[in-house]
């Protein structure tokens, strides 16, 4: 009766206003338990499993107390009510008000407590007394481990953590890689009990690699016509994996980066209606819109101020020695190449001495092309296109293009924009290989490749050639 009462003591402490079937429902489903109320008879060649509470009084030839681990023995975690009433009667007992110094009262007391729990668990067996521990990285065993321990315990060596995980990972390995006709019986056999079991890991069906493809459709129907940017045209020629999974939802939102640059280009546009702009106005311009761009706090937010403003200095000078006349900005254009239609809008266009259009687009990354990518960069390509088709809203009055060129101001090691320029290109050919990139672009297979970008790529865990994407089986 005393032992009944105690449980219900602890119960009614751990759900305080719960009812009294709930309280029976527990006992009579409980798999270890707390206490024993009920007299039980004794059996031999049985294994209890018990609480070391429950221990208290009885002795066994042989016990075995497993995981002695850091964090459980001794467990030091605080216990007690919510409201912490104990810690009221502690302020009473010892005259004290201070937080941390009642937490190290509670941990010496918790600690003792733990001490003479241990007792009892290892003062039970007759005989022999088996404790167990863990090392792994993570997990490592109590300081009591040692106090226990003879000095040539006994240390196993195991592969793989026996969880259900590990196994069915073992299983299947063995079954795709053993060579004798014996062991591949065992872990497909082994499998097959484990999917049975309800084990949804070993049952084949659900592995990844296994399914077959669930279309092989093209992205784009024969009848249908799909809108391409001309940084499409060049992000796919780098990689066509890669510019289909940022299509498809795998680009984040735009960064602090992707704003600035948006920023600076608006900000860039502006000398075309007033060219009398100073420095020193379009860098008001700058600190004035600097809250919308970047949302960092303290030095971060004044690191990236200062890096805009050495972008506009750059632009600024490169704009004093630029000879060309500025015809226009931020210009949209629309052309039809095939069944796609390339559009897209071109920072600036100027006319040279000679008279004629001459295509400028201003980066603000980080890091400025080679002269080689940049004579065959298919974002100024499909630009030179643009003026050769007319293919503007505000009709140019001819269509003489005499090349194009990238103006990189984002090198913070740099002192002056650097130009990495393109000569005219031949409109036929240009045609015919942006023509065939479009075509891929619309196909049912694209095509990942190696490349400087894959250090920063975004999508590196879907790519089927980096060790973060290549899939679980390979043939």
């Amino acid at each position: 009766m005393i032992t009944l009462f105690e449980v219900a003591r602890r119960f009614s402490e751990r759900l305080p206003g719960a009812k009294v079937g709930l309280f029976i429902d527990q006992l009579l489903g409980e798999k270890i338990l707390a206490d024993s109320i009920t007299a039980s008879a004794q059996r031999s060649e049985v294994v209890k499993v018990l609480t070391v509470h429950s221990t208290k009084g009885l002795q066994w030839r042989y016990v075995a107390l497993a995981g002695m681990q850091d964090g459980s023995w001794p467990n030091l975690k605080q216990r007690g009510s919510l409201l912490g009433t104990e810690r009221l009667v502690e302020i009473f007992r010892h005259g004290i008000s201070n937080p941390e110094q009642l937490d190290a009262i509670a941990a010496s007391g918790l600690a003792e407590d733990e001490m003479r729990l241990l007792n009892v668990a290892t003062s039970r067996s007759t005989e022999k007394l088996f404790i167990t521990a863990v090392i792994q990285e993570d997990n490592q065993p109590s300081r009591y481990f040692e106090k226990y321990a003879p000095d040539d315990y006994q240390l196993t060596q195991n592969e793989r953590s026996i969880t259900q995980p590990a196994i069915v990972a073992t299983l299947r390995r063995m079954a795709m890689q053993a060579q004798d006709a014996g062991e591949i019986e065992f872990a497909t056999s082994a499998l097959k009990t484990l999917a049975d079991a309800g084990v949804r890991s070993a049952d084949p069906k659900n592995w990844v690699g296994i399914k077959e493809l669930s279309t092989s459709a093209p992205v784009i129907g024969e009848n249908e016509q799909q809108r391409i940017s001309p940084s499409s045209l060049e992000s796919f020629t780098e990689c066509g994996l890669k510019w289909l999974l940022e299509q498809s939802g795998g680009k984040d939102a735009d960064s602090t980066a992707q704003v600035l640059g948006t920023a600076i280009h608006v900000i860039a546009a502006q000398l075309k209606q007033q060219p009398e702009l100073s420095l020193a106005q379009l860098e008001a311009k700058l600190k004035g819109a600097w809250t919308l761009i970047d949302m960092n706090k303290g030095w971060i937010k004044d690191y990236e101020y200062r890096r805009a403003a050495q972008m506009l200095q750059k632009f600024y000078g490169w704009n004093l020695e630029n000879k060309n006349q500025l015809v226009s900005v931020e210009e949209r254009f629309e052309f039809e190449l095939g069944n796609s239609v390339i559009s897209g809008s071109i920072d600036r266009i100027e006319l040279t001495s000679e008279n004629k259009y001459y295509i400028v687009d201003l980066k603000t990354g980080a890091t400025a092309i080679s002269y080689e990518d940049a004579r065959e960069n298919k974002q100024l390509q499909s630009y030179q296109l643009a003026v050769v088709n007319n293919a503007f809203k505000n009709k140019l009055e001819h269509q003489e293009v005499s090349g194009a060129e990238l103006i990189f101001i984002g090198d913070a090691k740099a002192k002056e924009a650097k130009s990495r320029p393109q000569a005219k290109v031949d409109e036929k050919a240009v045609t015919s290989e942006l023509l065939k990139i479009s075509e891929q672009m619309s196909s049912n297979t694209f095509i990942a490749k190696i490349n400087d970008r894959c250090r920063s790529c975004a999508v590196k865990s879907s790519c089927p050639i980096q060790p973060q994407g290549r899939g679980v089986i390979q043939s």
